[in-house]
């Protein structure tokens, strides 16, 4: 199969099944992974586009600054109102692209998106400490609770670094 339709044959469950088995198997650099879960977050994205969110969030980290929820579901023209149920979560659009930038060997650009009130500092809501930790955990990282904050301010810091070495 040629790498435009590798995967059009496939149901989403199957590329989920496939996404498992990589996973199972310690396989996550795996060029192939990357793209069955690029391929999975095109089929469930309902209006958000990885690549579109990626760019946004690569630009923030270029500038240093941090982006808020709703400026990710502009750069996805989307309001806020109807990208918001699609972002977060297990699975959502966010929970996606951590699995994307570990598999691409990126640092995780979702450490870059905020609500309004972290705009200035890139804290977050308790919740959402939360399911950015559990997203790192998914992908192998050993963070205890009592690290969650540095964790994220490390990330974001990763994030800064590779901006700084990719900008222009």
């Amino acid at each position: 199969m040629t790498e435009d339709g590798e995967f059009a044959k496939l149901d989403l469950g199957r590329i989920q099944i496939w996404i498992e088995r990589h996973q199972q198997a310690g396989r996550t650099s795996d060029p192939k992974y990357a793209r069955l879960l690029a391929e999975r977050a095109r089929r469930t994205g309902a209006g958000l586009d990885v690549e579109v969110t990626l760019r946004r969030l690569q630009e923030a980290a270029r500038c240093r600054e941090f982006v808020t929820y709703g400026e990710v579901a502009e750069a996805n023209r989307m309001s806020w109102k109807q990208a918001r149920h699609r972002m977060n979560g297990d699975g959502g659009h966010l929970d996606q692209i951590v699995d994307i930038c570990h598999a691409r060997g990126l640092p995780h650009f979702t450490s870059l998106c905020v609500n309004q009130a972290g705009r200035s500092d890139g804290t977050l809501a308790d919740t959402a400490l939360s399911g950015f930790i559990k997203a790192l955990r998914r992908t192998g990282r050993d963070i205890l609770d009592e690290e969650m904050e540095a964790a994220l301010k490390s990330e974001q810091a990763a994030c800064f670094a590779w901006g700084e070495r990719n900008d222009g």
